[in-house]
C-alpha cells in the first residue's frame, strides 16, 4: 500500500510538471493582479514587486505576481488568491507569489508559491487541478490535493510541513517522498541530509496561522481597487 501511495505520489509531481509546463503560454506578465489582501488589520506586512517598488500591504489592495510578501517581527497579513485559495503569514516571513493562472469557467490553472522563511498557513480555494499547484520550501517540493496545512521554514532552510485536513505529497531534496495526511508532518533538513515523517503537528505555533482565514476577513472574493471587494479594516502606520 505504501509502494502504491508512493507511485502515486510521483505521478502526481510528473502531471503538475506537466501542467505547468501546458500552461506556460499563458503565464502573466510579472506584475498581473493575482489577488488581493484579505487582513483587515494591518501590523506591518510588506509587499516588493518586480519594479522594486515596496508598499504596505493594506486591506483590500491587489497583489500581483512575482511580489514577494516580508512580515517583522511583529507583522503578519492574509491573502486571497483568485479561486478563493488562500494563504495566511505569519511574522518573520517570507515568500513570492511566482503566478497564479485562473480560469474560472473550467475552475483549472496553474499556481507557483516559493516559501523562503517563516510561517504559514495555506487552504487551497476553487482550482480543480490540485496539481497545478507547484509549491515549494528551500527543501522541498509540495504536491497538494484540496487540503489545509501548515508550512515553516527555518533559518537554516530546515522545512516542516504540518497536514490539517487533505493530503501533502512532501518531496524532500534528500529524494525521499513523503505521503502526509491529516495530524501528520514532514521535517526535512535544510542541507538535505535527512528527512522523516511523524505523528502530530511539528510546525510551531502562532495566532496568526492557527485561526483559519475566516478570522481575517468575510471570505466573499477577492476584492481589489477596482471595486470588486469593500474595503475596511484597521490601518497601523
Amino acid at each position: 500500500m505504501v509502494g502504491r501511495r508512493i507511485v502515486r505520489a510521483f505521478r502526481i509531481f510528473s502531471l503538475s510538471a506537466l501542467g505547468v509546463a501546458l500552461l506556460a503560454s499563458a503565464t502573466p506578465a510579472a506584475d498581473s493582479q493575482i489577488g488581493a489582501v484579505l487582513a483587515r488589520d494591518y501590523s506591518g506586512a510588506k509587499g516588493t514587486r518586480t519594479s522594486g517598488e515596496e508598499r504596505k500591504l493594506f486591506f483590500d489592495l491587489p497583489i500581483f505576481s512575482a511580489e514577494r510578501v516580508d512580515t517583522g517581527a511583529e507583522a503578519s497579513t492574509a491573502l486571497n488568491f483568485l479561486d478563493n485559495t488562500r494563504l495566511q503569514v505569519g511574522p518573520n516571513s517570507s515568500v513570492v507569489l511566482d503566478r497564479f493562472i485562473y480560469d474560472p469557467e473550467r475552475h483549472t490553472g496553474a499556481a507557483a508559491i516559493s516559501f523562503t522563511r517563516g510561517l504559514f498557513r495555506f487552504v487551497t480555494g476553487e482550482m480543480k487541478n490540485k496539481d497545478g499547484f507547484d509549491l515549494r520550501t528551500p527543501s522541498a517540493t509540495l504536491a497538494i490535493r484540496g487540503t489545509k496545512f501548515i508550512v515553516f521554514v527555518a533559518a537554516d532552510g530546515r522545512s516542516d510541513i504540518s497536514v490539517i485536513e487533505g493530503e501533502v505529497a512532501v518531496r524532500s531534496c534528500d529524494g525521499v517522498v513523503h505521503i502526509v495526511g491529516p495530524n501528520e508532518s514532514v521535517t526535512v533538513a535544510g542541507d538535505c541530509t535527512e528527512s522523516h515523517k511523524s505523528f502530530g503537528r511539528t510546525a510551531p505555533r502562532h495566532p496568526s496561522v492557527d485561526q483559519d482565514y475566516t478570522r481575517f476577513g468575510d471570505g466573499n472574493g477577492v476584492g481589489g481597487r477596482d471595486g470588486t471587494g469593500q474595503t475596511g479594516g484597521k490601518r497601523r502606520t
